[in-house]
């Protein structure tokens, strides 16, 4: 008797088949029953429509849960901290709250970027939130609601990079101007 014939007679799936790599996967069965076909794609859809709903539910509980750190509400409920209020009610780990905390600070004066944390996330509005200032804080949050993170991510990385470019020449500069003072004093 062969492995094969042994595997399907001890196989509690009954319908299973061997693969190269012996390995299993159950056959699916194709009747092409319309009803069948219906109800999957009916399962699948809600699937889908289910996950979409969670991820609101995340975005919208971080936005959240920076209102009640921002009105100390978790000390009402037991909590010394954000971050035992976090993951007591949402488990949501130590590091997701501090990088909430941190890109908060940076949109405290930024109103329409703050706003896109409940649609958008808060790790798509904390890739550009360093950068953002008061008078780009609308062309930024613009930006994160019509591009995906990945493009979010480089945009930031050149607008980085030419202010750093930026910041250099003028430091040339200013080397420049103090090297002709001295020059001129002597």
């Amino acid at each position: 008797m062969n492995t094969q014939t042994i595997f399907q007679t001890s196989n509690p799936f009954g319908n299973a088949q061997i693969s190269s790599r012996n390995s299993f996967y159950p056959k699916t069965r194709d009747n092409g029953d319309k009803q069948n076909s219906d109800r999957s794609k009916k399962l699948h859809n809600e699937f889908v429509q289910v996950a979409q709903d969670i991820n609101l539910m995340k975005k919208k509980l971080m936005s959240l849960l920076l209102e009640i750190y921002k009105q100390e509400i978790y000390k009402n409920h037991g909590c010394s901290t954000i971050y035992e209020y976090g993951f007591k009610y949402a488990r949501l780990s130590r590091e997701v709250v501090q990088k909430a905390l941190r890109t908060m600070k940076h949109l405290e004066d930024k109103p329409f970027l703050r706003n896109a944390i409940e649609c958008e996330g808060i790790h798509k509005v904390a890739v550009v939130a360093t950068i953002a200032t008061k008078e780009t804080d609308e062309i930024f949050a613009k930006h994160v609601r019509n591009m995906s993170k990945p493009a979010l991510v480089e945009l930031a990385k050149e607008i980085r990079e030419k202010k750093k470019m930026e910041d250099m020449a003028e430091n040339e500069n200013m080397f420049e101007v103090e090297n002709a003072d001295v020059k001129e004093n002597s």
